[in-house]
């Protein structure tokens, strides 16, 4: 009996031995496991805003350039110029203009009534080809250089500096219907000396 009660005893300590271990085992792993488990800390980094100045896209202003249009020379000059036609003054009604075109070298003295239209061809020497002269009376007279089957007459062109002048005889092309009386009465085809002097500065 005695015996008994001593293994039955052995067998409650062996017993609570055993739930303590499992006890503390447990609770072990339990803090252990806690242990393990680590603790995660969300962490936000702080990105500093950029302090750098942004440099706006700028488009360059272009100054618009438009080519000078003056009519002066760039010494500052006016042309000018003097006709005559049989030894007598034209009237010049207008401003005097002088200039590279595509026919050549023009120059212009005045407009209609009392004008001057003259094509040069700038070589060495200067030749002309084409001038018309219009009096203040209406008459008008036309020569073109190398008019075949026409006695055309002769035209000399010189120049000196800034000045041309060209001379020789013109053929008579008729007059206007604003002063018929004042044109000269001669043949139409009439040659007659002329001079044009013009300065172009």
């Amino acid at each position: 009996m005695k015996r008994e009660l001593i293994v039955t005893t052995n067998a409650i300590s062996v017993a609570a031995v055993l739930v303590c271990a499992i006890s503390a085992c447990s609770s072990d792993g339990s803090s252990a496991g806690g242990g393990e488990s680590s603790s995660v800390v969300a962490t936000t980094a702080s990105v500093a805003p950029s302090t750098a100045p942004v440099s706006a896209s700028t488009t360059p202003t272009i100054a618009a350039t438009s080519p000078q249009t003056s009519s002066e020379s760039p010494s500052g000059g006016v042309a000018s110029a003097r006709i005559t036609v049989d030894g007598k003054d034209v009237a010049i009604n207008g401003p005097v203009a002088c200039g590279q075109e595509y026919t050549g070298f023009v120059i212009k003295a005045g407009h209609d009534l009392g004008s001057a239209y003259l094509e040069l061809e700038t070589e060495t020497p200067p030749e002309a080809s084409k001038v018309r002269i219009t009096d203040a009376g209406g008459a008008d007279y036309y020569w073109v250089a190398h008019e075949t089957g026409l006695d055309n007459g002769e035209v000399k062109v010189t120049k000196s500096g800034a000045t041309y002048t060209i001379t020789g005889e013109i053929p008579f092309n008729g007059s206007g219907p604003s002063a018929p009386s004042q044109a000269p009465n001669v043949p139409r085809g009439t040659l007659t000396p002329f001079e044009i002097d013009a300065t172009c500065p």
